[in-house]
């Protein structure tokens, strides 16, 4: 690697670094005295915020978030599809924690990024830096188109 890629490396370190995060996890319970890592949310400097993975532990995809076609999940090949417009496309995030999936003990949370977002910055605003699954459940649970 050169100078100048190290250089570029280091500083994008600084940035996520710098970056303010929300830490949602699961506080069930059944997993005391732990909590199990659902998601982390970065803010992004234009806006907007980033899902990055919160653990390593589950295999397959990375983020639990999908593109959306209006409010239709996008099919293969969406992204080349010329009559599909950038203001049509939106995200929605399925929140859920991996180990009580299926046990019935979570709720999973499905937030679109246009209800979820706001909520964040609310958090940021306040200086909350983690958050437990069942008060995003809670908070989105009472706002319309959900």
């Amino acid at each position: 690697m050169s100078s100048m890629d190290d250089d570029a490396l280091e500083a994008a370190r600084t940035r996520k670094a710098q970056a303010f995060k929300i830490f949602v996890y699961c506080d069930d319970p059944s997993h005391a005295p732990r909590r199990v890592p659902v998601a982390n949310f970065l803010k992004l400097s234009g806006g907007g915020w980033h899902e990055e993975p919160a653990s390593r532990a589950t295999p397959g995809p990375v983020g639990s978030g999908h593109h959306l076609i209006g409010d239709r999940l996008g099919t293969p090949g969406w992204a080349n599809d010329p009559d599909v417009s950038n203001t049509d496309i939106r995200s929605r995030f399925k929140l859920a924690c991996r180990k009580c999936k299926g046990n019935g003990r979570s709720t999973p949370c499905d937030a679109k990024a246009e209800t979820l977002f706001p909520v964040l910055d609310g958090w940021r605003s306040a200086g909350v830096l983690e958050v437990p699954l069942a008060v995003v459940v809670a908070t989105l649970s009472g706002k319309p188109g959900n």
